[in-house]
């Protein structure tokens, strides 16, 4: 019998400042940071250093860290250095939000999107130079109930490296976690922890957590500084370490800027970009979660251009503008050469419509279009998960035999059904009454019951028959009403195993399956990690 069919699929995120904002409101966006970077640095700034004019956030920092042609060296050095200087308020000022929103707990719908993710497989490229999304990776348990969950070192591909003390103890720890060597060179490092399949996040304008050598053009210096904390137990102020463990070390963050950057010649970030176009020209589906399509960051117009390019990967934009950013993108990618009679706004009516037609393109507008796309995103999954169950169901034979199969007979030695369903929340664990489940509009629903969780292979056996016989859409769990307790309920999602085992001794009429979803439940992610609204 084949196995279930694979939940995978290219689908690419491309995240701007209104995700950041989305997860945490007191996140700016960039032109939010202007004024306050302004205000600390009024006295380090002179006039040729300060903005022009009606020069925004992103423009202003973009013409600080390139050499200006018309200017002399000493001037573009002095241009340079108050780069250093405003990307050092800009990690200041994001280390200080970024630890406050941690003092909180995770988005539900950022729980569920990570997940989703982490199913999917998909690639997530962002501009944000934040550790949002890696703080939930460390607030996340993915997949659920894996010895060895997902860590931010498989999520990034290991890109940038850790400082080599900090490999080191990595991989102690790692190999205590193991059971295996207790301790190992950091030359081993990347040979002894085993890779993860998951989610790959691409991060192009660097982070608030890298660090490197101003303009080193090698790649040796830039390195990743790991302890970044979690939902609920912020990192704290950590500069004493840092420059410890990385001494002459400034933040990688780099400007919107042109193809010819000098921070896009880090071999290190030419890697990411290169990875980034190819997952890209890869992509079936796309999804630009509040970024803006901002025009002056040329490398980036050239990565979306040539990346998407005449494809039919369908597009998303999900931002509490959609209609702006869509006149942006179609502005970008679509060609139309207007008579001379047409005005600008016929000319963009055009190039939206065959904008609209050539990607399948579908806005999702509003203050909660981030939000309710998470939701949309993995009740989708759940809804392919429930149908690849229901035509595997389908496939099973004598499944009637098995289910009228007195497993109290004494010389019946294997059940013909083995497997298990669980669903966590806190530190208990909900056993599953197969006898009364219901369905409801094409919504199956499993009540759950207190208790330690036991393998009931009859029940199981039960469960499989049901999907064979009713359109099931969408399967969910739902708890009973404890007197302190809201009824809720939880959406079996995520990673699943279901295939065959061979076995020499069971009768050809029977199948045994190993049955093992990992399910994600709102508000609590897994023991011990609480997840509010």
């Amino acid at each position: 019998m084949e196995e279930l069919r694979p939940l995978t699929r290219h689908d690419v995120f491309i995240l701007g400042a209104g995700f950041s904002k989305a997860v945490a409101g007191n996140f700016p966006v960039a032109a939010q940071l202007l004024e306050p970077i302004l205000e600390r640095l009024k006295d380090r700034l002179n006039n040729g250093t300060k903005p022009h004019g009606g020069e925004g956030f992103e423009q202003w920092i973009s013409r600080l860290a390139e050499d200006q042609p018309h200017l002399s060296a000493d001037e573009n050095l002095e241009r340079s250095a108050a780069f250093l200087r405003v990307s050092q308020e800009i990690g200041k000022i994001l280390i200080e939000r970024e630890n406050v929103t941690l003092t909180g707990q995770m988005p539900p719908w950022l729980a569920k999107l990570l997940f989703a993710w982490h199913v999917r497989q998909a690639t997530v490229i962002s501009f944000n130079y934040d550790n949002l999304i890696e703080c939930g990776v460390n607030s996340q348990h993915l997949p659920m109930f894996d010895r060895n969950p997902v860590s931010i070192h498989d999520v990034l591909n290991r890109l940038p490296p850790l400082p080599p003390s900090i490999q080191n103890e990595e991989t102690r720890l790692s190999n205590l976690q193991g059971g295996g060597m207790v301790s190992m060179a950091s030359d081993d490092f990347e040979q002894s922890t085993p890779w993860r399949d998951t989610f790959r996040l691409i991060k192009l304008h660097g982070s608030i957590s890298w660090y490197w050598v101003p303009d080193d053009a090698t790649g040796a210096t830039l390195q990743r500084w790991p302890n970044i904390g979690s939902f609920g137990q912020p990192a704290g102020d950590q500069r004493a370490e840092i420059r410890r463990q990385l001494p002459g070390r400034e933040s990688f963050i780099a400007p919107p800027s042109s193809t010819k950057s000098r921070y896009l010649a880090n071999p290190v970030i030419r890697q990411l970009w290169r990875d980034a176009f190819e997952a890209l020209r890869e992509a079936d589906q796309i999804f630009f979660l509040g970024y803006s399509i901002p025009t002056q960051d040329q490398a980036a117009m050239s990565l979306i251009v040539e990346g998407i390019g005449d494809r039919k990967a369908r597009i998303h934009i999900v931002d509490i503008d959609a209609d702006r950013v869509r006149d942006n993108l179609a502005k970008l990618l679509v060609r139309y050469e207007p008579s001379q009679a047409e005005q600008e706004e016929g000319i963009l009516a055009k190039k939206v419509t065959r904008l609209e037609r050539r990607y399948r393109l579908k806005l999702h507008p509003g203050d909660n279009s981030i939000k309710n796309l998470a939701d949309s995103y993995i009740d989708e999954l759940a809804t392919q998960l429930a149908n690849n169950l229901t035509d595997y169901a389908r496939g099973l034979p004598a499944i009637d035999q098995v289910i009228d199969v007195d497993c109290t007979d004494q010389d019946f030695k294997i059940n013909p059904v083995v497997g298990g369903i669980s669903a966590m929340v806190a530190s208990n664990s909900y056993a599953m009454n197969f006898d009364g489940i219901t369905v409801e509009n094409g919504i199956l629903t499993i009540p759950c019951r207190l208790g330690p969780l036991e393998r009931d292979d009859l029940a199981l056996t039960k469960l499989l028959k049901r999907l064979q016989k009713e359109d099931v859409k969408k399967i969910t769990l739902q708890p009973p009403t404890q007197d302190n307790e809201d009824p809720q309920t939880i959406v079996p999602i995520v990673d699943y195993r279901l295939k065959t085992n061979t076995q020499p001794d069971l009768h050809p009429c029977w199948q045994s399956l190993d049955l093992t979803p990992f399910i994600v439940r709102a508000p609590e992610a897994r023991p011990g990690l609480t997840v509010s609204g």
